[in-house]
């Protein structure tokens, strides 16, 4: 079985919605402040760091689309994150998860004896909300960025362990 970027959740590459239910549940937000969300989706495969929001470029030797490998950095709080990933705003829960599937089509994937579609990656997903200050008249945001808050969710999908002599794996 050849390894290939592709679609999850079932053969065809698009995304099954069939079985999702949408929460109506709001959420309570203070009205003095103004809010943004941002989605990431990376995949870290084979030691390299992939950003699957970006658009693949063309490999000038195989002439296919590629994406670019990232880079991993440090900042001053010692927290690691990808250099120059793509961080798309979202106005919607359906906004994300059309970001989340189209992240999955990126992904390294490679059929099995048991799955057709077994990840071959690790992949982080992050939701970052950022809450900024606005002035008294509830105009303009406030320029103040220690007042910023921010706040951060990763959903992490490990690459599978299946034992090779039940999956056929041959590496990949």
């Amino acid at each position: 079985p050849g390894r290939r970027r592709g679609g999850a959740g079932n053969t065809s590459g698009e995304a099954d919605m069939s079985n999702r239910v949408a929460d109506q549940q709001k959420v309570a937000v203070d009205e003095d402040m103004q809010y943004a969300v941002f989605v990431s989706y990376v995949e870290i495969y084979n030691n390299y760091t992939y950003d699957l929001l970006d658009q693949p470029k063309m490999d000038i030797v195989t002439g296919r689309q590629k994406l670019a490998s990232k880079i991993l950095r440090e900042d001053s709080y010692r927290n690691m994150y990808v250099h120059g990933v793509t961080e798309v705003e979202v106005k919607s829960p359906e906004e994300a998860l059309e970001a989340f599937y189209r992240g999955q089509k990126q992904r390294s994937v490679s059929a099995t004896i048991l799955n057709l579609q077994s990840s071959r990656s690790h992949s982080i997903f992050n939701i970052r909300i950022v809450a900024a200050p606005l002035d008294p008249l509830g105009e303009d945001i406030l320029s103040d960025t220690s007042a910023l808050m921010v706040g951060q969710l990763a959903l992490v999908d490990l690459a599978g362990s299946e034992r090779t002599n039940r999956t056929g794996n041959t590496g990949q």
